[in-house]
């Protein structure tokens, strides 16, 4: 077979879009947007700055540090 074209298996989520569109629905692939040139999955290493803002923000949320010397006492009456 010379010149035969191979293709992959179609997912059963495909078939079905492909099978909606035949019959006039909406195919939700068109609906989606294109990124054009943009990569939602790119990071970048945290820089000086953010780092000794990381550590000098660490224990702000420890409110034991606020020298808070009150106390509670609950009694349970039976």
């Amino acid at each position: 077979m010379k010149g035969a074209k191979i293709e992959m298996a179609t997912s059963k989520a495909k078939k079905l879009r492909q099978k909606q569109e035949r019959q006039g629905m909406l195919n939700p692939e068109s609906l989606r947007g294109s990124w054009h040139h943009v990569n939602p999955a790119s990071r970048t290493t945290p820089g000086l700055q953010d780092k000794q803002n990381r550590i000098y923000n660490k224990h702000k949320r420890n409110h034991a540090s606020y020298g808070d010397d009150s106390f509670c006492v609950c009694w349970r009456l039976l």
